[in-house]
């Protein structure tokens, strides 16, 4: 039990990380910030764990055991990638999101396809995610064209590699 609260105390200490550096700095390697940020939340968690020393709050937050340091690191490894995966809808306008709001925005007439795809022209959609590709160094702009760097290519591998474990069709 101790590693399970001791990894939810380190998650909080990520939350309140991200909201302070984000606040004052806005990094522009929103995922690198928080792989960073990661490492520096479990440092910090692990210092906290020795200064409550024997206190009535180590027994309770402050792994005693392999198996709850294990554990402690597991979850709190899972919560932050987990978080890392859903903060993209967050730090982007999700375009799912964003067409469920249209909808939404309709009300019981409904939208036609038209006017969606009006709306949601690449401005919105495409020119955003390419400007945060080249700012995660994943792809370059040449002579005016978009490129893959070796970052980009190595990732997309990974996805490809993965579906095609996973033995799923192309997409998104």
């Amino acid at each position: 039990m101790r590693g399970l609260l001791g990894a939810v105390v380190a998650f909080a200490l990520l939350i309140a990380g991200q909201f302070v550096v984000w606040r004052v700095l806005r990094p522009a390697g929103h995922y690198l910030a928080l792989s960073a940020l990661y490492l520096t939340a479990l440092v910090a968690a692990i210092v906290l764990f020795f200064a409550v020393g024997q206190t009535a709050l180590a027994a309770w937050i402050v792994p005693a055991t392999v198996r709850e340091a294990v554990d402690f690191l597991l979850l709190y490894t899972a919560a932050t990638l987990a978080y890392m995966v859903t903060y993209s809808a967050v730090q982007a306008d999700s375009p799912s999101m964003m067409i469920l709001l249209a909808i939404e925005r309709a009300g019981a007439g409904g939208l036609k396809c038209e006017d969606l795809v009006a709306e949601l022209g690449d401005h919105v959609v495409v020119v955003p995610r390419l400007e945060d590709l080249v700012i995660g160094r994943l792809a370059a702009v040449e002579r005016a064209r978009y490129v893959i760097s070796i970052r980009g290519a190595m990732l997309a591998r990974l996805y490809i590699a993965y579906r095609a474990l996973l033995k799923m069709d192309k997409g998104g």
